[in-house]
């Protein structure tokens, strides 16, 4: 039986077990336990992830670029128009969840891959779930924009964000 090691994933706590001999080898190099943080940066992630309520006014550039990419529409015109009525139904009716994250969360956590943990610490788990969530966005179809599957990140405090790019 491991060690249970904390590590902050955008905003929430999430459990790692880690094996005693590699928990011994990341205390020894302070840099492997610093803090990490990952997540997505697109404005509209939570929604995505979470869901709105009616009454929820969403971006019009971030709809317009969605109806040009899923729905394919070029004309200028018949784009705004669509978009305008995607808005108006998403405040009507709000959006329902699409969970990309938490799955996400849950599946590295119950996972038994290995992380190369003695040379990249907790980061190397901050990673995998990031490349993880971008495969859900991407095999559950979520609609996307393209802007949320690139906004996955990683940071080490002391670092710059990295981020790490799905394909699209």
């Amino acid at each position: 039986m491991g060690e249970v090691v904390e590590v902050r994933v955008s905003g929430m706590q999430m459990s790692i077990e880690i094996e005693q001999k590699d928990l011994d080898e990341l205390l020894k190099n302070a840099d492997l336990m610093t803090p990490v943080e990952a997540g997505f940066d697109a404005p509209y992630a939570q929604d995505v992830e979470y869901g709105t309520s009616p009454g929820t006014v969403v971006p019009y550039d971030d709809i317009y670029d969605w109806v040009g990419r899923k729905l394919g529409i070029t004309n200028k015109s018949e784009r705004a128009a669509t978009t305008q009525q995607v808005i108006d139904t998403i405040y009507e009716k709000g959006q329902r969840p699409q969970p990309f994250f938490k799955p996400a969360q849950q599946a590295t956590t119950a996972s038994n891959f290995m992380f190369d943990i003695r040379n990249e610490g907790v980061y190397a788990i901050a990673r995998e779930l990031v490349s993880r969530a971008q495969v859900n966005i991407e095999e559950q179809g979520i609609t996307d924009t393209g802007r949320l599957i690139q906004s996955g990140y990683c940071y080490r405090e002391g670092s710059m964000k990295e981020y790490l790019r799905g394909a699209l």
